[in-house]
């Protein structure tokens, strides 16, 4: 399946690239992890996303990221995720998406595990946006009743953005629903429901911004399909702040804290995690 997806990602660079402007940007990141009153102990993460835009109707999109995790009593876990995006802009104001998610990962129910993504989006550019993404993840070595777990997810989101950039800077306000069913209780129930909020500011080379939601998730897929929770937990709340600088025309550098609460399988506390990520970006 990976191969697959590579080829047809491959044919359609092929296809738009020849005689078209692009433009290729990368980031790299690293981040350490923290747990508190957890059966996990520490964790890092690490990776690479690219993007290349070609002409003003496609982008294609990657990543390659690791993770690690310390275990207290158990051995620790090695993960490394796959992710691959496609989005047209042929239609005025519209973005069509389409995305894959790959596991390779310790843990044996989500090894090879597959998150297919579709979304929509309709958009005035530096006004409002509204879409929404539906996923559906596979995991076919979860242990069930019947061979594999299959996850449903629709999120809708919008978005209002206002200010004067130049003036003073710019703001967008967003909101998302996750709305997740599994199709078998992993321990935690088949329905979950959650919703966010975010707030971001830019002006010159600062952009900075947080994000709040509450409600439960399990095996939840974000960010157009880039991120995925898929060991057995639920999340019931978390937040997110940010602060990017642009060093000149072509780098940058963010910093990220993340912080969530979840429940595990093994233990009767509520647990929280703490992410720290520092990312570089270049343009080309």
């Amino acid at each position: 399946m990976v191969r697959l997806i590579v080829f047809i990602y491959l044919s359609i660079f092929s296809l738009v690239l020849a005689g078209t402007s692009y433009r290729f940007d990368t980031v790299l990141y690293s981040g350490a992890i923290q747990y508190d009153r957890s059966i996990r102990d520490s964790g890092l993460t690490g990776g690479m996303y690219w993007y290349l835009g070609i002409g003003l109707e496609h982008s294609l999109e990657g990543e390659l990221g690791y993770t690690y995790i310390k275990y207290i009593n158990k051995p620790d876990l090695n993960q490394f995720d796959l992710s691959f995006l496609y989005t047209n802009y042929s239609f005025l104001n519209t973005k069509i998406r389409f995305g894959y998610h790959r596991i390779f990962t310790d843990d044996e129910n989500t090894d090879m595990g597959s998150i297919y993504t579709v979304g929509y989006e309709h958009y005035l550019p530096y006004v409002y946006a509204t879409g929404f993404d539906l996923n559906y993840s596979f995991y076919p070595n979860y242990k069930t009743r019947k061979k594999g777990l299959s996850v449903f997810q629709l999120t809708p989101y919008m978005s209002y953005s206002f200010g004067n950039y130049y003036r003073y800077g710019s703001f967008t306000l967003g909101i998302k629903g996750y709305l997740i069913g599994l199709s078998e209780d992993t321990g935690f129930g088949e329905q979950f429901y959650s919703a966010e909020g975010s707030l971001d500011y830019y002006y010159g080379n600062i952009t900075t911004g947080f994000s709040v939601w509450g409600g439960e998730q399990s095996f939840a897929v974000k960010n157009h399909g880039f991120i995925v929770y898929n060991l057995s937990e639920k999340y019931t709340g978390g937040y997110t702040i940010y602060l990017r600088y642009v060093l000149n025309r072509n780098m940058s550098i963010t910093g990220k804290y993340n912080r969530t609460e979840f429940k595990e399988i093994e233990s009767p506390k509520k647990s929280q995690a703490s992410i720290f990520v520092i990312t570089l970006g270049t343009t080309f």
